[in-house]
């Protein structure tokens, strides 16, 4: 997925985030075409898209920044100094955020609660994954099989 994916070394290092990152895609695809459907209002449609799109730009913006973090720390840097950086870094994002969400709110650009169904793409499928991974393959082992041929059949990657 050239949406997502910043380099091929990337998607071979990292298959369950590249997976993550399909699901994510498929979601909000899904999420987004039924808003359509259902509704048939453009503001709505709208206001979802711009949560799902928020979203994704923050999960890219906290894994790029979760780099540069590893990077930094494996350089020797002071602790206290990248601790500072991260902080300062969450702080001027969520300022951004609430201006963004001011400028939507106050010209009725977007509907509050579609904003949210919008910006919940990404902790949903945390959620769902975290729930395949550790409650699933613990409830049986029939059940985790079937689990793991679903994957092989859904999600390779060769």
């Amino acid at each position: 997925m050239a949406f997502f994916s910043t380099s091929k070394k990337d998607e071979i290092k990292e298959p369950l985030l590249m997976q993550f990152e399909l699901r994510v895609f498929l979601f909000s695809s899904c999420l987004l075409i039924s808003m359509l459907i259902l509704f048939r209002d453009l503001q709505v449609f709208n206001s979802c898209a711009i949560g799902v799109l928020l979203s994704i730009a923050n999960f890219k913006y906290l894994k790029k920044q979760g780099s540069k973090v590893k990077a930094k720390a494996l350089a020797g840097l002071n602790p206290s100094k990248i601790a500072l950086g991260v902080v300062l870094n969450f702080y001027f994002r969520l300022l951004g955020i609430g201006l963004l969400f001011a400028f939507l709110f106050k010209y009725k650009i977007a509907d509050p609660v579609f904003l949210i169904l919008g910006l919940s793409v990404i902790p949903v499928q945390s959620f769902i994954i975290l729930i395949e991974r550790k409650l699933i393959g613990k409830l049986s082992p029939f059940l985790e099989r079937r689990v793991k041929l679903w994957k092989s059949r859904f999600f390779s990657y060769a």
